[in-house]
């Protein structure tokens, strides 16, 4: 090794604990922005072996602290995810080493876009698992991630690693011109959180749609029990009933299968949901599963006020190894292991839902107004385009209904939540989030938080309902017409400097060729002379 590997070992955890702490639970998201500078080091230093090898190691770290609270449902498949994601640092560093030795153009021209490259393969490979791409550590960073209504959240993740590597570049390259570019792009971030800080100020038309939402608080280990499903539906039938007594709303949302069941008409179960909904007379949505035409969904249902469904939404992207088998005829053996994997079918939809209200505050006046709103249900708000596709189809806000309880008291609500924040930001729409448990709230279409739902302090492990009127902006984002753009430049870039790369090779080896020739022309010539 060039360098003492004890050295680079120390750095590559370092840049690990630096980026641990940049996300909840600690939410230090200002280490983010230095967390990469101990990895920029390596480069220089070690072999390309050495540096995918560090480079995993710090993923690795990152990775097991980080959702180690998948354990609660399968150590196994923690092992397995842990590896595949810490893979991605071991690649990207690789990657950076290779380019930065064949352009030798300075980090903050290379790891950007090579970051960027990354984080979209992670969020499309194999379904997608796009936790907690770095730009979500920025979650509370408010001004500053109003860029994502135009890049998305893959610009918040440039923006993170250009700094780290402009730094690096300055600290490790010690020229005039690196420090200059450390200089600008200091206060390139200082001008966009400025500008942020502008944007956030435009008004908000404030409206008469006052939602609310009960968070029922269900053990994950009575959920499915049949014995208990009177005692759950009683649950979220008296939180509904004292929220409606309490606060006037345009519609009450219970969280991800919140129904204990199928919905079937005419069941028990059922007709006392009806009753309910009759004797509140307010609309509700309301997760549950359902099964059509031979195949189960895990679903959303709109009530109407007078107990009639008027729209079902089934889940579009499900959850692998949770909600389904991929590859069943291959993993088949899983369905035996760990009979707690799901059967469901993936919905074709994109749903848009419909909601009557007040135009006013003032509940004396008669005009009424409607508002669009679609549903991401679980894991669904940690894909930004699925969530643009719905805003495009129409949506003027949007709905995260979600289970939590899996994973107990731990970091998992928190990090989830900061996806949904993304989600409002990028479309420029307010976001609902209902879960069981932690963490149910409202943010507005800034990503600001307005109001989670805490008792005692506590967002997690807490049964209650929350109110809140809605705010909205006017018009489309740029993120919603034009989608991921931003990410395809960064990848257009590679390309193009991928391609430039390999003309100047092949032009290197067509010489190497003709020099050849030329020195054999001369020895046959020679020898031909002389003979």
């Amino acid at each position: 090794m060039k360098n003492n590997s004890k050295v680079c070992i120390f750095l590559a955890l370092l840049a690990a604990v630096l980026l641990i702490f940049s996300f909840p639970p600690f939410n230090l998201w200002h280490l983010a922005w230095v967390a990469f500078i101990p990895l920029f080091y390596i480069l220089d230093n070690s072999t390309g072996r050495e540096v995918f090898l560090f480079y995993f190691l710090s993923g690795l770290l990152f990775w097991l602290y980080h959702i180690w609270w998948l354990t609660y449902v399968t150590f196994l498949g923690y092992s397995l995810l842990v590896v595949y994601l810490a893979s991605f640092s071991g690649f990207f560093g690789l990657s950076l080493k290779f380019l930065k030795e064949k352009t030798h153009h300075p980090l903050l021209f290379l790891a950007p876009p090579l970051w960027i490259l990354f984080e979209f393969i992670r969020n499309y490979l194999f379904t997608g698992f796009p936790w907690s791409l770095v730009g979500y550590s920025q979650w509370k960073n408010t001004p500053l991630i109003q860029i994502s209504s135009i890049t998305g959240v893959y610009g918040v993740s440039f923006l993170i690693i250009m700094v780290n590597a402009a730094l690096a570049d300055a600290v490790i390259g010690k020229t005039r011109k690196n420090l200059r570019n450390a200089i600008l792009s200091v206060l390139l971030i200082g001008c966009l959180f400025a500008t942020g800080e502008n944007m956030m100020d435009r008004s908000r038309s404030e409206e008469g749609l006052k939602i609310i939402i009960i968070q029922g608080n269900i053990p994950q280990n009575i959920k499915w029990k049949k014995r208990y499903e009177e005692e759950i539906l009683k649950v979220y039938t008296e939180l509904s009933t004292e929220a409606v007594e309490e606060s006037q709303s345009s519609l009450i949302i219970w969280p991800e299968t919140a129904y204990p069941g199928y919905i079937q008409r005419g069941s028990r179960l059922f007709k006392k949901l009806e009753n309910l909904i009759l004797s509140i007379e307010t609309p509700f949505l309301i997760g549950a599963l359902s099964y059509r035409n031979g195949k189960n969904y895990n679903s959303a249902f709109l009530f109407s006020s007078s107990g009639e469904i008027e729209k079902i939404y089934n889940k579009l992207h499900l959850v692998p190894f949770g909600e389904y088998i991929p590859l069943k005829r291959i993993f088949s053996f899983l369905e035996k292991m760990t009979p707690e994997i799901g059967d469901y079918d993936k919905g074709e939809e994109y749903t848009v839902f419909s909601i009557q209200y007040s135009a006013l505050s003032d509940e004396s006046s008669k005009a009424g107004k409607d508002r669009r709103f679609s549903v991401l249900i679980c894991f669904e708000d940690l894909f930004p385009d699925l969530a643009r596709r719905f805003t495009r189809s129409g949506a003027n806000f949007l709905v995260n209904i979600t289970n939590d309880a899996h994973f107990g008291d731990s970091a998992c609500p928190w990090q989830h939540f900061t996806h949904s924040v993304f989600r409002a930001v990028e479309n420029g729409v307010p976001v609902v989030r209902v879960a069981n448990t932690g963490v149910s709230g409202f943010i507005d279409p800034d990503g600001r938080v307005k109001e989670v739902f805490r008792k005692k302090g506590r967002a997690i492990g807490k049964r209650g309902w929350m109110a809140h009127q809605l705010s909205f902006s006017s018009g489309k984002t740029f993120y919603t017409r034009f989608g991921d753009v931003f990410a395809y430049l960064n990848i257009l870039y590679l390309a193009v400097l991928l391609s430039v790369l390999s003309r100047k090779s092949l032009k290197k080896y067509t010489g190497a060729c003709k020099n050849h020739e030329e020195v054999v022309d001369k020895t046959t010539s020679s020898r031909n002379g002389i003979s």
